[in-house]
């Protein structure tokens, strides 16, 4: 077959799945069908690709339905559509290979400078090694990319290849994808099947599954870290599923490094891992708005052999609204060198690290339980605006030596708790059983604040030394901080729920006034200002009643 013009027409080619259309010219860069201000199906056919040589140029707001259809190659198959201005449509698209030990495939659909649509639905890729340092479907020149009803398992990058780090582009282009199944596919959307994330476009994953993925994009972060101000890209994760997922950097499931807006909606994260050290299943860099929503985090570790930080959630910048999620048996850690622990190694933030969040900021509704680190066994904040943390529950948690272990914030001023339950945390250290710790004491009505100058710290390091040499100035009463950082909080432990750095003193925050706590003995707290509002005898008795039938969760 030789290469076909089709101007002005519509045309379908329609075979019966056995009908093979050869290339038999054999000069190179050969295109077979060459598509302007057209509509062209091409149904039930069989083509064999060879390399060089391309199926199909689609051009100035021509459209290709591409369905049902085979495409065969020796060892490669690679670089067979290029769309221009116009829409290429490709549907259960199935991939044969005469090789069957090498089975590559590389770049399928590129775009030239006036972009295009692709649309990919109802297609299943199996077992093959993605070639190039280009996605599957789509480049930098992509206009909007739709992924829909697709199987991607068992593809891997190749390695050997070496791609080329200043040749790398930020696209902007709106990539979907709905209803997909990722299975141990690296990259899967940074760069492996589709380039979504960290870009200038949009991208929407809704009610997809990702298992034992694997994240290597450390070319991709360093790219982004140094483009930081320009790459302004929005994403959106909808009912998705991430399990076993694993990033030899940042972000076990997912790293988004982006000033655009992020929100993550009802998605579950199951055993993910970040051997970064930062973020077991998300890491987050970015200066706007971060939403994470009625999600769940089950078992999901951060893990490095220096410093770790956020167990299942590590973010950086911006305003985050954090609501309704359960973080459960999450940790970060501090992985061992044949069964040796660098001394200066430092885990943080069992659940959570908070780093630089604006004002505004605020984790509501949640639970974290049994998660642990060396220090914030659920959450560790430093160098940020004061945030909320409201109507949630702390239970179980460890901090293994470093204090805090349900919260950990270096600066009392950056944390606001009210109306939340503490059960069980344990903290090591210069005491047993601590909720909350600050590295400096400080009350929100006598300090400066810190918005711009917490934004501009060059280090975590130098933050924290600036914050210890000054504690002792900034210091104030335990009463100013139970008046100020607690209200309308529960504990049943019967240790001190707040101890402070260096002075290590302790106090239960108990017996101040009716709209704090209240301790009782054998390790039972509660909130007592309903119960005294009668004066007679009789209706605290009823109320004492009704406290020690019901059972704190």
């Amino acid at each position: 077959m030789h290469s076909y013009n089709f101007t002005n027409v519509i045309l379908t080619l329609q075979g019966n799945s056995n009908t093979d259309l050869a290339q038999v010219d054999t000069k190179l860069n050969m295109i077979l069908f060459t598509v302007i201000q057209s509509q062209v199906s091409l149904i039930k056919l069989r083509f064999t690709v060879n390399s060089g040589n391309t199926i199909a140029h689609i051009e100035r707001q021509s459209s290709m339905a591409f369905k049902d259809n085979t495409l065969i190659g020796s060892a490669i198959i690679e670089n067979c559509f290029e769309v221009n201005s116009g829409e290429l449509a490709i549907i259960n698209l199935k991939l044969e290979f005469e090789d069957q030990y090498k089975r590559m495939i590389s770049n399928l659909v590129s775009f030239g400078q006036f972009g295009g649509i692709l649309q990919v639905t109802k297609t299943s890729i199996e077992d093959a090694t993605i070639d190039g340092d280009k996605p599957l479907f789509g480049d930098e020149n992509a206009n909007q990319i739709s992924i829909t009803k697709c199987q991607f398992i068992h593809l891997h990058l190749n390695d050997n290849n070496a791609s080329n780090d200043s040749d790398y582009k930020i696209g902007e282009a709106s990539v979907f994808v709905k209803d997909c199944k990722f299975i141990d596919v690296e990259n899967a959307l940074s760069g492996g099947i589709v380039n979504g994330l960290n870009q200038n476009g949009k991208l929407i994953v809704a009610g997809s599954t990702f298992q034992s993925s694997h994240n290597h994009h450390e070319k991709i972060q360093q790219e982004i870290k140094e483009r930081e101000q320009i790459v302004s890209g929005d994403a959106e994760f909808i009912d998705d599923t991430f399990e076993d997922c694993i990033s030899t950097d940042f972000g076990g499931a997912f790293s988004f490094i982006s000033n655009g807006v992020l929100v993550i909606n009802n998605c579950k994260f199951e055993r993910c891992i970040s051997f970064g050290g930062k973020g077991g299943a998300i890491y987050v860099l970015g200066y706007t708005q971060h939403t994470i929503n009625k999600c769940k985090f089950m078992s999901c570790v951060s893990s490095h052999t220096l410093l770790s930080e956020g167990g299942s959630i590590y973010i950086e910048g911006g305003e985050n609204q954090i609501r309704g999620i359960l973080i459960k048996q999450s940790k970060s850690e501090i992985q061992t060198n044949k069964g040796a622990i660098i001394s200066d190694s430092e885990s943080r933030g069992g659940a959570i690290m908070a780093r630089k969040w604006y004002k505004g900021s605020k984790i509501k509704d949640t639970a974290i339980i049994s998660s642990k680190a060396q220090t914030g066994g659920g959450i560790y904040i430093t160098d940020t605006n004061r945030f909320d943390v409201v109507h949630s529950k702390f239970r179980n948690n460890v901090a293994l030596s470093g204090g805090g272990g349900a919260i950990y914030a270096r600066d009392s001023i950056l944390v606001q708790v009210s109306r939340t339950k503490f059960y069980n945390n344990v903290a090591f250290g210069c005491d047993m059983k601590r909720n909350l710790q600050f590295g400096v004491l400080q009350t929100n009505s006598n300090s400066n604040s810190n918005s711009n100058s917490d934004s501009n710290s060059n280090s975590d390091s130098n933050s924290d030394s600036n914050l210890n040499s000054n504690s002792n100035e900034k210091s104030n009463s335990l009463t100013d901080i139970r008046l100020d950082v607690l209200q309308d909080s529960i504990s049943n432990s019967g240790r001190p729920l707040t101890c402070i750095n260096g002075t290590c003193q302790y106090d239960r925050l108990d017996n101040i006034s009716m709209d704090h706590l209240f301790c009782l003995p054998q390790h039972k707290w509660f909130h007592v200002q309903n119960l005294f509002a009668g004066s007679s005898f009789i209706s605290l008795v009823v109320g004492f009643a009704i406290f020690f039938k019901l059972e704190l969760i």
